[in-house]
């Protein structure tokens, strides 16, 4: 082989890694830790959800982190996640058709409403579980939280409603009394 065709293939090698590198940087972080969010809990992940048995549903959000620990991150090609609740007549969970951003604004990998099932044990934590599952079958991570529906304390409020200067179209206004 001439000097011109060694240099030349070196060359190239050098390019071919710097393409490689370039597309490594703009393909989206991959997630390599899941956290649990509830929306009642901002900013708090993986902490045991508490909820009376009047609530008609609350929101979670299964976050991925990046090796780097940057959250947002997604699931890898052919990666699926599943949130399953151990005590289903106690703890419905309903996942939203397409992840949703959390209320901090991180997309999420998964997300949907806790619900309170039929039956509910109340006062027991119920263990709700999400797994990523590889492409080809084998589990990839799993994390699990708690919730735990408590009983309904008449008098006792269990959300909070909006507060607008204007009244929303179709909506009449609360009576103020002073």
């Amino acid at each position: 082989m001439r000097d011109d065709d060694e240099g030349a293939v070196r060359v190239l090698i050098r390019i071919e890694r710097l393409l490689k590198q370039i597309l490594a940087a703009l393909a989206p972080p991959r997630a390599v830790t899941l956290t649990f969010h509830f929306s009642t809990l901002k900013g708090e992940p993986n902490m045991p959800l508490s909820m009376p048995a009047n609530i008609k549903d609350e929101k979670y959000y299964i976050i991925g982190a990046d090796a780097s620990g940057q959250t947002g991150a997604q699931l890898a090609k052919g990666q699926t996640v599943a949130v399953v609740s151990s005590d289903p007549n106690t703890v419905v969970l309903t996942p939203d058709a397409t992840p949703a951003v959390d209320n901090e604004g991180v997309q999420s990998v998964a997300s949907g409403s806790v619900g309170v099932g039929p039956t509910p044990a109340l006062n027991t934590a119920v263990t709700v579980t999400a797994t990523v599952t590889n492409a080809d079958g084998t589990a990839a991570e799993t994390i699990s939280d708690t919730v735990t529906v408590t009983p309904t304390v008449p008098g006792v409020a269990t959300s909070i409603g909006e507060l607008f200067e204007e009244p929303v179209t179709g909506v009449k206004p609360a009576a103020i009394k002073r």
